[in-house]
């Protein structure tokens, strides 16, 4: 049984996970709504840096996205990951949805976080341990390899297993079959090393070692593993704190409705394509503390009562309505061009479908489910990736409502939302 069929079995009905097992197998073209859908990766065709382009852009111009229901983490083994604290000259840090990264290279330019990071770029406190360490090296050849590849991109990247771990590949026709730049992670996503190809790259060109797809790479595997997920979505805030995302597959309007919501009502656009989900870990371990001083007076208060009556009290379960999810915006934007660190709380989900008239369905629970399943950067390929991000957006759906939204793209749509009450 594949994974996508075993996530299937642990929702409620089938109904809304069949989507999504049409856009991670392919099957068939979907409409303009849903164009690309999922599978793939946004390529920004390495010209965002306003640095040269590396690729060619005639090949990857409507390509906005890699595939991602395929895409192969990286899990380098340990030994491979071990010389980085030895290695580092030169640090730097930034922050993406709350996931701390410290890039650490031999020069100052291989320390570079490049332009697309630099609005999330922070200081590290002293004694603080980031979530995932990065070092930059250069090598003075790296060779293709052809062997154990269990993923191509058929863009830019592709990945091969290596030994416990995995290897991504980075390349591009103006180098031949040689990769340009390639990537290492151990199996927790939390050590990485970037190799740099001397024969096809300069020192001017140190900066490019995260630049994308390889960071959002790093973020979306480190976040499959229970730790989050990012969905293909816009996600915007009023000034009075309530906040909507509006998911969907490419050219279902998340830009439209940023450029819509930014021209006629006060928001901060947190991304007008990726936003990442994670829980509240501040109000969650909170709820959970509370639980277990509950459950342990109640657990004394059980005892008295045994005592007199002769039965207890039933143990307090964990309050779902106390969960609270946060979105994040992130630096990987749409046409729209919208890039922001901010984050909010979560209180509703609209599916983007464009129609005739502006109108709103509820989404049932495995409808819900399904659906952002479909528009969720998940690696399918490995069951230990998928059932975390469908563990999470079960609760998810649970905790915030999910609705269909058809809407027409003008001033209207945003009244409509605006106008609309649970």
């Amino acid at each position: 049984m594949g994974v996508v069929e075993r996530a299937i079995e642990s929702t409620e009905s089938r109904t809304g996970i069949e989507e999504a097992i049409r856009a991670t197998e392919g099957a068939g073209d979907q409409s303009s709504s849903r164009r690309g859908g999922s599978r793939k990766l946004q390529n920004r065709q390495l010209g965002r840096t306003g640095q040269p382009d590396l690729l060619d852009t005639r090949a990857v111009q409507n390509d906005w996205i890699v595939n991602m229901s395929s895409i192969a983490t990286a899990n380098c083994i340990a030994d491979a990951v071990a010389p980085i604290s030895v290695l580092a000259g030169h640090r730097s840090h930034f922050a993406v949805a709350g996931i701390t990264v410290e890039v650490r290279g031999e020069d100052p330019q291989s320390a570079d976080l490049g332009p697309q990071l630099a609005q999330f770029a922070r200081l590290a406190m002293t004694g603080e341990l980031s979530d995932i360490v990065v070092q930059v090296e250069w090598a003075r050849r790296l060779e293709a390899i052809r062997k154990n590849k269990m993923f191509d991109s058929g863009c830019v990247w592709s990945v091969h297993e290596f030994g416990d771990g995995f290897q991504f590949d980075f390349e591009t026709e103006r180098f031949g079959k040689r990769p340009y730049k390639r990537l290492l992670v151990d199996a927790e996503f939390q050590h990485a090393r970037v190799l740099l190809n001397q024969e096809c790259l300069t020192a001017n060109d140190a900066s490019r070692a995260l630049e994308y797809p390889l960071d959002e790479l790093l973020i979306t595997h480190h976040l499959s593993l229970g730790r989050g997920v990012e969905l293909h979505g816009c996600g915007l805030v009023r000034e009075d704190g309530e906040s909507f995302l509006f998911v969907g597959h490419s050219g279902a309007g998340k830009s439209t409705t940023a450029r819509l919501w930014a021209q006629h009502a006060e928001v901060e656009v947190l991304s007008d394509d990726r936003i990442i989900v994670r829980r509240d870990c501040v109000g969650r371990t909170l709820t959970v503390a509370r639980t277990l001083l509950s459950a342990a007076l109640d657990s004394d208060l059980c005892r008295q009562q045994t005592n007199v009556k002769g039965r207890g009290q039933e143990r307090p379960r964990y309050n779902q309505e106390n969960r609270q999810f946060i979105m994040h915006g992130t630096p990987w934007h749409g046409e729209a061009a919208f890039a922001s660190p901010g984050r909010a709380p979560l209180r509703r989900i609209f599916l983007l479908e464009h129609g005739r008239e502006n109108r709103i369905e509820p989404l049932s629970r495995s409808a819900a489910v399904g659906e952002l399943l479909a528009r969720s950067f998940t690696p399918f390929y490995q069951s230990r990736f998928v059932d975390p991000v469908l563990a999470l957006l079960e609760e998810l759906v649970d905790a915030v409502p999910c609705y269909r939204f058809h809407f027409v793209p003008d001033q209207t749509a945003v009244e409509t939302i605006l106008a609309f009450h649970d």
